[in-house]
């Protein structure tokens, strides 16, 4: 598909992030299967209509009752592809504009309880320290290292498996981390605390001497995917069935300004986040904070 290759390129010429521009082709792909099947023929940019559009929805909701989000994000990939044929003269208006987005409740970021938290680096401690071979504890260390990484400096999986063992600087009483083109593509230097630096340090000392901070098994890198198997591993063995390496973050976020009591500028900052509106969703009163403010009032 010609235009799918065209597509493609405007994506990367507009330096749009490698995962975003597979996501939007993918669901570009997605569509254009389901048009030839319900239309029998093959879809060209200048076919991009409301009613098979609002059909694909009703399709996607109703049929294959995907969630609302699903639905979303391929609306917002039809969308930009709509911008781009409309420019390029496939298109005249915009066939999206009665196709509406599906409802979905603002959900709040989902972070780890301090039971959960207790578990989790209790599991990472018995993984280090109980290992029966060399290279289960090596393996160990590593990902405790790189865990701790999203739990105390907020990094992201995607940008903990790009960095490299020259993006760690690491002091005595401080430390930092440099994000090489992370969410935005944008990069970024991070502080280190001390539980990360301790874990880091007990990594480099048994790193096998790659550029690259956290290889994988047989690979110069761990991959996304992998960190994100790991990180569900430990999880499921410290009793967590839904643990993912961004629940780390939120757990970050949500005890700096709700435990810590951080002041919101500051953990933006820390959190990296472009509007203070996005770190003030992690600040989540729970029951027990209500009672005790309405005993104080």
């Amino acid at each position: 598909m010609t235009w799918l290759s065209d597509f493609r390129q405007h994506l990367i010429d507009q330096d749009r992030g490698e995962n975003t521009v597979k996501a939007y082709c993918r669901d570009l792909e997605l569509y254009a299967r389901w048009f030839e099947q319900a239309n029998n023929q093959a879809f060209q940019p200048s076919m991009l209509n409301a009613p098979d559009l609002r059909e694909y929805r009703r399709h996607l909701l109703e049929e294959e009752q995907v969630m609302a989000t699903t639905w979303n994000r391929h609306r917002a990939s039809l969308k930009v592809f709509a911008i781009w044929a409309a420019l390029n003269g496939h298109l005249q208006g915009d066939p999206l504009s009665g196709v509406n987005p599906a409802f979905i409740e603002d959900p709040l970021p989902k972070a780890l309880s301090a039971e959960e938290f207790r578990r989790l680096r209790r599991q990472l401690d018995i993984m280090v320290n109980g290992a029966r071979t060399d290279v289960w504890g090596k393996q160990a260390i590593r990902d405790r290292a790189a865990l701790a990484l999203m739990l105390y400096c907020g990094l992201r999986s995607g940008e903990v498996v790009k960095l490299n063992i020259s993006d760690l600087l690491l002091r005595d009483k401080s430390g930092e981390v440099r994000i090489r083109q992370g969410k935005g593509r944008k990069d970024a230097t991070v502080k280190v605390n001390n539980e990360a630096r301790s874990a880091l340090r007990e990594w480099i000392a048994v790193h096998p001497g790659t550029d690259s901070l956290f290889p994988g098994k047989s690979t110069e890198r761990i991959s996304q995917r992998q960190i994100e198997r790991r990180v569900k591993a430990i999880g499921q063995l410290a009793g967590l069935d839904d643990m993912w390496p961004h629940r780390a973050r939120h757990w970050m976020i949500t005890r700096g300004l709700n435990e810590l009591q951080i002041p919101l500028p500051v953990m933006q900052k820390i959190a990296r986040h472009k509007r203070g509106e996005t770190t003030m969703r992690y600040a989540i009163a729970t029951d027990e904070q209500v009672a005790l403010a309405v005993e104080r009032l």
